[in-house]
């Protein structure tokens, strides 16, 4: 007697542990699918982030590019009639000289 109950103990054991690895089978490919899934997304994300920063680049580069040239321009004008733009700087610090101590003048009257 002792041994049928045993062997219906183990039996009943063994169609538990099935059930388990059957369940934790399906719970793994699930995990797996959103793991993919997630890694996919991780990887379009990139692929945007690297147009993006390479686009940001490009503009950059273009800027960087329309500096230099108005730079040129700016020196060969200024070599042309240097007296002229050592006027208006000077003329322009004083204005800026002006305005910025009558800020700090009102500031101080309220």
């Amino acid at each position: 007697m002792e041994n049928e109950e045993l062997k219906k103990l183990l039996n009943d054991m063994n169609t538990k542990i099935d059930t388990l690895f059957k369940i934790v089978e399906k719970d793994s490919n699930v995990i797996q699918k959103e793991a993919i899934a997630i890694e996919k997304e991780g990887i379009k994300i990139e692929k945007t982030l690297e147009k993006s920063l390479n686009i940001v680049s490009e503009k950059f580069d273009e800027i960087i590019k329309l500096f230099k040239d108005k730079k040129e321009i700016v020196e060969v004008k200024v070599k042309e009639n240097p007296i002229a733009y050592i006027t208006g700087t000077l003329v322009g610090g004083m204005l800026l000289g002006y305005l910025i101590g009558k800020g700090k003048e009102d500031k101080n009257k309220k």
